[in-house]
C-alpha cells in the first residue's frame, strides 16, 4: 500500500457539509488520473475565507477510503448538479478526521486534485511543506491532463447539431485551456467513431455506425460546386467529447494531422 492522498477541492460550504455528514467525496472521471488509482485516502482542500472572512485556504479534513465507485452524477443525489448522465468518482471514507494542524496554503506546494502520501500529509503545516516521491516522478504525465473540473463543468453544449471546429470552440471558451478540432476528429477516428471516405477527390471524416450510435452524423453538401461530407455532432456526441477530454488532449499535434 502506498498510503496515496486525493487532495480534493471543495466548492463552497453545502458540499464541505454535505461530504462530511454523509462521507464521501466525489470527481469526474474525465478529471482523474487514473494511474494514481486506487486512491487510500481523501483530503479536502477548502476556502474558508467565504464562511470566516478570513483568509484561509487550507485543508484541514481527511478520511480513510472504504469504497471506490464510477457512478453518473444523478446518482449523488444529495449534491444535485446539471451534470446528470456524466460520470464521477465516488470515494466513501470510514470517517473524518481532523488533521492535527491545519494546512495552510503558503506561496508554494499542491494544489487541488493533487496526490501526496498520508506521512507528509499528517507533518506538513504548510503546502509547501508537503512532498511527494510519486508526484514528482508523475509530473511529465500530469502536465498532458490539461483541462480542470472547473473548465469542464463550465462548458456550455449546444441543442444543435455542431461541427468539431463548434465544439471546440465551446470547450475552448470555458477556460484558458485550448484544444484543436484536428484532436477530437484523430481521437475518434482512432476509436472508430469516424473514418475517412473520399468524395469529390477529397478525403472527409464521416461517421461510423458506432458513431452514429453516439450522436454523430454525416450527410452529403456542396461548397461552390464541390460535394463533400458534412460531419456534424449532437448535444450526446458533444457529451461524448467532453467526457474524454484529457484523452484527447494527449493526442499530439503530428498525431492530429497525420494523413488517416
Amino acid at each position: 500500500m502506498t498510503g496515496r492522498v486525493l487532495i480534493g477541492k471543495v466548492k463552497n460550504k453545502h458540499q464541505l457539509t454535505v461530504n462530511l455528514e454523509e462521507r464521501f467525496y466525489h470527481i469526474p472521471e474525465a478529471v482523474m488520473v487514473k494511474s494514481m488509482l486506487p486512491v487510500e485516502y481523501v483530503a479536502l482542500y477548502f476556502d474558508e475565507a467565504d464562511t470566516t472572512g478570513e483568509k484561509a485556504v487550507c485543508i484541514r479534513y481527511y478520511g480513510r477510503v472504504i469504497k471506490t465507485e464510477l457512478v453518473l452524477r444523478e446518482e449523488i443525489s444529495s449534491l444535485p448538479s446539471s451534470n446528470n448522465g456524466r460520470k464521477y468518482y465516488k470515494f466513501t471514507v470510514d470517517e473524518w478526521k481532523k488533521l492535527p494542524a491545519a494546512i495552510v496554503r503558503d506561496e508554494g506546494g499542491v494544489y487541488a486534485k493533487a496526490f501526496v502520501n498520508i506521512e507528509a500529509l499528517l507533518a506538513a503545516r504548510k503546502f509547501s511543506e508537503i512532498a511527494s516521491v510519486e508526484e514528482k516522478s508523475s509530473r511529465s504525465k500530469r502536465r498532458k491532463i490539461l483541462f480542470t473540473e472547473e473548465q469542464i463543468e463550465n462548458v456550455k453544449l449546444s441543442e444543435d447539431l455542431i461541427s468539431a471546429n463548434t465544439l471546440a470552440e465551446l470547450i475552448n471558451s470555458a477556460g484558458e485551456t485550448k484544444i484543436i478540432a484536428a484532436k477530437i476528429t484523430k481521437y475518434l477516428l482512432n476509436n472508430e467513431y469516424l473514418k475517412v471516405k473520399g468524395i469529390g477527390g477529397k478525403n472527409c471524416r464521416v461517421a461510423t455506425p458506432k458513431g452514429e450510435e453516439i450522436g454523430i452524423f454525416s450527410d452529403r453538401a456542396q461548397r461552390n460546386g464541390r460535394e463533400f461530407y458534412l460531419t456534424l455532432y449532437d448535444k450526446c456526441a458533444q457529451q461524448f467529447v467532453l467526457d474524454h477530454i484529457n484523452e484527447i488532449a494527449k493526442i499530439r499535434l503530428n498525431e492530429a494531422y497525420a494523413n488517416d
